[in-house]
């Protein structure tokens, strides 16, 4: 195999190779190269880590989208452990037959011609899933609008937030021509937006307080359903807290999402009588299972979250709601066009005009898979830290109450202390007069 330094040199700037240089040798021995180091990257890994068997480039997909992804937040319970499992199975397998079939329309791979119209077919795809939303809240999920209170949509193309003002603390409306976006796309490109109770990464955020030591983002959902969460000032939904949540609600196993997902964040305890089930609070919004009660104005806590088994759903197993498949069936559609990008790159490793192009390309893609596992990391570290937040804050809190109770207890100890002496005192006062007739009685026997 030669040096990679003579490789590197026969490339210039833009990536293409030199057309001085080009002879066919030199051409078969950049391939060559290209390929030891395709194979480097995705066949090699780490010591304790399964090897992936090494085929022909022309038949290796790049794998974009990896086991740890979240993208499908599903249930996979056993049957055997809950009733739950197959609450979400079926909605996917209709969302996914949806997305196949538009995808059969297009070619099976792309060719370099057809990188370009890629993107734009990406575009008008997205434009029209825009257009066909659901037109609910993707906080409260209503439809109900009013003239103070009407449903705003976030401008980025692939951004699938929906909100009615009040749910998310817009007072001022944007002009009839002026964009607005979502707390999430107005971050910076470079920020890891995940919150910080569930490992939901869609629907509407906000950042949390500035004091917060997890220094992360919660949906607007979670804060609100969330018990002990803290929201201060509640008309522009912000100067949220995590650290009040209770400890009990950390380390649980949500009923709900996969098996990798489901000790992770924050859950609450469903609301039937005697029911040990627990679920975050997205899961549970996703099948339109938190209810409240509205036709008892005289109900303190009107607010209700289920499991799947205990939802009012008339006797039938919960469905995923309107927003929720509307939203997967963007992530299903992305997720196709990036796998069919992923063949067309590695396809075109074989393409000797292109060699240069191509190679970036892979570090590209290698860059990418690296920047969703860092995400993926620094979602879970926020996570517990917003988890240790609540515990240190619990912590905090039952030694103030232990003081508390310590205080008590030393003030009744005093009371004690002083009946003691008051006792001794009057014993003291009362002996001589026992004697005298212990005395008499004594005589008088």
């Amino acid at each position: 195999m030669p040096p990679q330094k003579p490789m590197i040199e026969e490339l210039d700037t833009t990536g293409n190779v030199s057309a001085d240089d080009s002879s066919s040798t030199e051409k078969k021995d950049i391939k060559e190269e290209v390929q030891s180091i395709y194979h480097r990257i995705f066949a090699e890994r780490g010591p304790n880590k399964r090897k992936i068997k090494v085929r022909k480039i022309e038949e290796m997909p790049l794998e974009l989208n990896g086991p740890d992804s979240d993208s499908e937040y599903q249930d996979s319970h056993d049957s055997t452990d809950t009733d739950d499992a197959t609450i979400v199975s079926s909605e996917l397998q209709n969302i996914n037959s949806e997305s196949d079939d538009a995808e059969k329309e297009e070619d099976e791979s792309l060719s370099v011609s057809d990188t370009e119209d890629q993107s734009q077919r990406i575009k008008d795809w997205l434009t029209s899933w825009k257009v066909n939303d659901p037109g609910v809240c993707c906080i409260c999920l209503d439809s109900a609008t009013t003239e103070d209170n009407v449903l705003v949509y976030c401008d980025n193309d692939e951004c699938e937030v929906v909100t009615h003002q009040e749910c998310y603390g817009i007072i001022d409306l944007p002009g009839a021509h002026d964009p607005w976006y979502c707390d999430r796309c107005l971050a910076k490109p470079s920020e890891c937006v995940s919150c910080c109770l569930c490992p939901n990464k869609n629907g509407a955020f906000r950042r949390l307080s500035r004091g917060a030591d997890s220094g992360g983002w919660v949906h607007v959902v979670c804060a609100l359903w969330m018990p002990g969460m803290w929201i201060g000032d509640n008309e522009l939904i912000s100067d949220i807290t995590v650290e009040h949540v209770q400890q009990n609600n950390w380390r649980k196993s949500c009923c709900v999402c996969s098996s990798g997902l489901r000790d992770e964040g924050a859950v609450v305890h469903c609301d039937a009588g005697g029911c040990k089930n627990w679920l975050h609070v997205t899961c549970a919004q996703s099948l339109s299972l938190l209810e409240v009660v509205e036709d008892d104005p005289n109900m303190a806590d009107p607010y209700f979250i289920y499991c799947p088994q205990h939802g009012s759903h008339a006797g039938e197993d919960p469905r995923l709601n309107a927003w929720e498949r509307w939203y997967r069936k963007r992530d299903e559609f992305l997720l196709n066009a990036r796998k069919k990008e992923g063949l067309a790159r590695t396809r075109r490793v074989n393409v000797e005009d292109d060699i240069g192009m191509t190679l970036r390309e892979l570090f590209e893609d290698r860059y990418c898979d690296y920047r969703e596992r860092r995400e993926q990391r620094i979602a879970q570290t926020r996570r517990r830290v917003a988890e240790g937040a609540a515990i240190v804050n619990g912590i905090k809190d039952q030694i103030v109450k232990n003081e508390q109770a310590l205080v008590e207890i030393s003030s009744k100890v005093e009371s004690g202390e002083q009946e003691r002496q008051a006792l001794l005192a009057y014993i003291e006062e009362i002996t001589p007069c026992l004697h005298i007739l212990t005395k008499a009685m004594l005589r008088t026997d």
